[in-house]
């Protein structure tokens, strides 16, 4: 009975001590089989239901002005397309979204009192994803900004099929 009560402790201990921390940036954790480090970086999801289903994922790369988008699933077909997208004067605000979302510079969760009545025609959520820690994003104005990145991964996932398509004909 003694040894339980101190696993307890000790689990609430380390609780509070993981709830205490508040860097939002990088978060790391051990690979069990190696026991190297392993950190997550921060990156933003887009789940788009019913019409003009799309699910992605916005990360960053290496190269600066340089995102890297992974598309799963698009008009309800699962799929693996990676799409660059540059900082350019157009994208320019999305790319100062992006940052300011993933460092935490600005507020992503805005409380709204209004309820949808129904799931019917399409909606959309965008999510933060922090290593197992995935917050949805509600505030109105980030997310009307972070629709640019559907558009620009609609664009791109229509060219790719039609010039497949065009392929399939000759």
């Amino acid at each position: 009975m003694k040894i339980i009560t101190i696993l307890s402790a000790m689990l609430i201990f380390s609780l509070s001590a993981i709830s205490q921390d508040n860097d939002n940036s990088l978060r790391e954790t051990t690979d069990v089989q190696t026991q190297d480090p392993i950190v997550s970086i921060p990156y933003i999801r887009v789940e788009r239901m019913g019409g003009g289903n799309k699910i992605f994922d916005i990360y960053p790369t290496k190269e600066e002005g340089v995102l890297k988008a992974v598309v799963s699933q698009f008009n309800f077909h699962d799929t693996l397309v990676t799409i660059f997208i540059t900082d350019t004067p157009e994208t320019e605000p999305l790319f100062t979204a992006y940052h300011d979302i993933v460092s935490g510079k600005v507020s992503i969760i805005e409380n709204t009192s209004k309820k949808n009545s129904g799931l019917t025609g399409t909606w959309v959520r965008y999510y933060v994803v922090n290593g197992d820690m995935k917050t949805e994003i509600t505030n109105p104005k980030i997310k009307e900004t972070l629709f640019e990145f559907e558009r620009i991964i609609t664009v791109n996932m229509e060219k790719q099929v039609t010039e497949t398509e065009n392929k399939d004909e000759e």
